[in-house]
């Protein structure tokens, strides 16, 4: 029985959040040999980001309105100290759905012939010859590893930094903390105003 060969790809990325996701789109659209991975198995299952944007992010990113969750058109900053609300006439942005955006990104990414394995997490990388990388993933459902090997590497895993992170000091980096509710309600509620609060620091 021969040696099952590990597959070849051009680039790696790990997580399939909007960044990942929109990295893997454009390459793919460009005929790169791309595969995504996502620990989670389930996209809605993490659906965690309000994913609120300028209107103008529809266009620059070629994103369909199925997307958007709502529209908003008053923007308002509350902190400890003041409270400043800026309103308009007319739609200023969106609140995207984090589920159905991160599925059109990676429905584009199948379309242009790339790869998306969801369930699976980064383990470690080695080097091979001339360049390559050897990157082990790892199942937990079925307690499966598999082997890929890829010219590129990229860390799409966000503040986690699951691959860079694990190299780099700590005190390189200013950590963030925010702080998000999702509400759901009996009834549709027509409120355009996209609040921000702000700490104090």
């Amino acid at each position: 029985m021969s040696e099952q060969k590990n597959k070849i790809y051009d680039v790696v990325i790990v997580g399939a959040g909007p960044s990942g996701g929109q990295c893997a789109r454009l390459l793919t659209q460009k005929g790169h040999k791309v595969l995504i991975v996502d620990r989670v198995r389930d996209l809605s299952l993490n659906n965690f980001s309000s994913a609120g944007a300028p209107l103008s992010i529809l266009k620059e990113f070629e994103l369909p309105k199925s997307v958007v969750a709502t529209y908003w058109n008053k923007l308002t900053l509350v902190s400890t100290n003041f409270e400043k609300k800026w309103i308009s006439p007319e739609n200023k942005g969106v609140v995207m759905d984090f589920t159905k955006l991160r599925e059109f990104l990676l429905d584009e990414v199948q379309k242009h012939h790339g790869e998306v394995k969801l369930g699976w997490e980064y383990k470690k990388h080695k080097t091979l010859g001339e360049g390559s990388l050897e990157i082990s993933l790892y199942n937990s459902i079925n307690k499966k590893i598999e082997n890929v090997v890829t010219d590129v590497l990229v860390d799409g895993t966000g503040s986690a930094r699951s691959i860079t992170g694990k190299r780099d000091n700590p005190k390189n980096y200013v950590q963030g903390i925010g702080l998000e509710f999702i509400v759901k309600t009996k009834k549709e509620i027509d409120s355009k105003d996209f609040q921000f609060f702000l700490g104090y620091k």
